[in-house]
């Protein structure tokens, strides 16, 4: 047996960081954000532009359409093979896109032919005229092989359909001639056929109002042409300038979009949102940046593990041997930085580090989580970033400071000399500008944040992985973008800003977002308020700021007085421990004589007193 069924799995749900490869996407699938919108409505089909990072799930929504189609009077077109040749970029045209997406949707309308035989008794001559024509043009040299791996790609078409195919044609077959002879398409006269196709192929845009009408007489309202993997040719790889340039000339054509009954949908790498927001109308074509939230991919996570165990794995916790009181699925979560495809790397690393050990097991070691995490870490940003970035990156004692920090104490050398190296940082993406400190001078020295999680955690690859997360993530109160911060090194005069929507936070407002209507952690080693998804919990009753917290001696014993912005009066805590020697917090909101133990978790609940 693998590993992974002696886990508790049928297969590897891991096995796969390509979309495409996904056999059973459906049984665990999360639509994202936008997801109904971009769908629209097939009776007045509409135009977007789904921009979004590589790894966050661009394809997996393409396919899931696809497979949306599968039911719906939609004839779904995918366009995601841009075969270039010797052919540059320069030469790439609007004519050379229309070409290939006529190409596309006339023979996925031909394949649907199979499932609607009679409805060619609602075609006139001149309509069968026309798509012999459209065929002779288009698909004289498609073989049964090539109709074999079109039906491969396409999600829309039913089984019963590909069988039909793959039953009727062999491999080495004309289609045309198989076309001709099946629905008794009217003869050509081949000398005038040259002269019908220049007619017919004055306009490639009214070919595609004729695919359209001839779609309509087969029952479909709309088409759906789904454009993705743009910067995935072996020109635009890596290459934001070149991505945008292969799609620029169908991008920027208005009158293409507004063909009647065409819905074009672009899945684009969000590199190329700054030339989309100059040479695309986002008032004519709706843009969607697609952001994963935490909770959604801690969704999708569960999701796949019940796919792939028969619903018996719920959460990765279940795999380990001892799980920690901090969500595994929270660390995965966290250090995928909102992309699904890292989730399922991060997994796999994880269970890759285990057989380093042994295979043969039930549950994994908890080891694995700690040492899979800085391993992935390194991998990722080596892979975004580079080598010589990532050896930098090792060199720093902490993950927010200034220019000064880094050339008094990292590099010995100015701040002149350092600038040009984190400005290089900032341009990557994974180094924010997030506030000022005002301690030293009248005139703020600029803070920096390593935003990246995995970036972050490679210059923490001393500490455990949990206890990095449990003494430094936090959450922004406005756009719940994880915020890993060391809280050490705040003061008053430092004003921070979320890396991410740029919003002001503190170190009270970090707190907040925690605590609102639920519960508020103190760190026992380091008497710190900090947020802490562990127990023991102090559940508070309604919203508020963290104050402060004062410790003071009573008979020899530690005290901690929380004083919250709704309270009239302090919450008083001392550290003790159970009969298994566990520190835990007690609490009273009164008096030392007033604890309440429950089930061996320490429980305060404040009632709010005014006045």
């Amino acid at each position: 047996m693998s590993i992974y069924q002696n886990l508790g799995f049928s297969t590897n749900p891991f096995a796969y960081t390509n979309a495409d490869e996904e056999e059973n996407l459906e049984k665990y699938f999360v639509p994202p954000p936008y997801y109904d919108a971009i769908k629209g409505d097939y009776h007045s089909p509409s135009s977007n532009i789904v921009i979004a990072p590589r790894g966050s799930g661009k394809t997996a929504q393409r396919k899931m359409i696809e497979s949306w189609c599968r039911d719906k009077p939609i004839l779904c077109v995918t366009y995601d093979r841009f075969e270039l040749g010797e052919r540059g970029l320069e030469t790439v045209s609007l004519n050379y896109h229309l070409k290939n997406i006529i190409s596309r949707s006339l023979l996925n309308l031909i394949i649907w032919l199979s499932d609607y035989p009679d409805s060619l008794s609602n075609f006139t001559k001149d309509d069968k005229r026309n798509l012999n024509i459209l065929c002779h043009t288009y698909l004289g040299d498609v073989t049964g092989w090539k109709v074999n791996e079109v039906l491969k790609d396409i999600q829309s078409v039913p089984e019963k359909i590909k069988n039909y195919w793959n039953n009727n044609i062999g491999i080495l077959d004309s289609l045309l001639n198989f076309l001709l002879k099946k629905y008794e398409l009217p003869k050509l006269d081949l000398p005038k056929l040259s002269e019908d196709e220049k007619t017919l192929g004055q306009s490639y845009k009214y070919q595609l109002e004729l695919i359209y009408e001839l779609a309509t007489k087969l029952h479909f309202k709309a088409v759906y042409v789904l454009i993705d993997k743009v910067d995935e040719t072996n020109v635009t790889t890596n290459n934001a300038e070149a991505t945008f340039k292969l799609i620029e000339p169908l991008l920027k054509d208005l009158e293409t979009h507004g063909i009647k009954g065409y819905a074009f949908k672009y899945f684009l790498w969000d590199r190329v949102y700054p030339n989309v927001l100059a040479g695309a109308r986002a008032d004519r074509i709706p843009i969607h940046t697609l952001i994963w939230s935490r909770e959604k991919l801690n969704e999708m996570l569960k999701k796949r593990l019940m796919a792939f165990s028969n619903d018996s794995i719920s959460s990765m916790n279940q795999l380990l041997t001892n799980p920690s009181s901090f969500s595994v699925d929270d660390v995965v979560t966290i250090l995928a930085w909102r992309s699904p495809r890292n989730v399922i790397r991060i997994c796999q690393e994880m269970i890759a580090e285990q057989t380093l050990i042994s295979a043969g097991v039930s549950k994994l070691r908890p080891t694995v989580l700690d040492s899979s995490s800085l391993k992935i870490s390194e991998k990722i940003s080596e892979e975004l970033y580079g080598t010589e970035v990532v050896s930098e990156i090792k060199k720093l004692d902490r993950g927010l400071f200034t220019i000064n920090h880094l050339g008094t104490n990292i590099y010995k050398t100015s701040n002149n000399a350092v600038r040009p190296r984190v400005a290089s940082w900032v341009d990557k993406g994974f180094l924010f500008h997030v506030g000022g400190d005002k301690s030293t001078s009248t005139k703020p020295i600029n803070v920096y944040l390593v935003g990246d999680p995995r970036v972050n955690r490679i210059i923490y690859s001393r500490e455990n992985v949990v206890d990095w997360l449990v003494e430094n993530w936090f959450t922004c109160s406005h756009c719940d973008a994880d915020i890993i911060l060391p809280l050490a090194y705040l003061s008053n005069s430092v004003e921070l800003e979320c890396w991410h929507c740029k919003r002001p936070v503190s170190i009270h407002g970090l707190v907040r977002r925690r605590i609102n209507n639920i519960e508020l952690y103190l760190d026992l080693p380091t008497i710190q308020p900090v947020v802490r998804p562990v127990q023991p919990s102090f559940a508070l009753s309604n919203d508020g700021y963290l104050l402060s917290v004062e410790e003071i001696d009573v008979r020899g014993r530690r005290l901690f007085v929380v004083q919250t912005d709704t309270n009239s009066y302090p919450l008083i805590l001392a550290v003790s421990e159970d009969s298994n020697g566990k520190r835990q917090w007690v609490s009273t909101p009164k008096s030392l004589h007033d604890i309440e133990v429950i089930g061996g978790q320490i429980a305060a609940y404040i009632r709010q007193h005014k006045g």
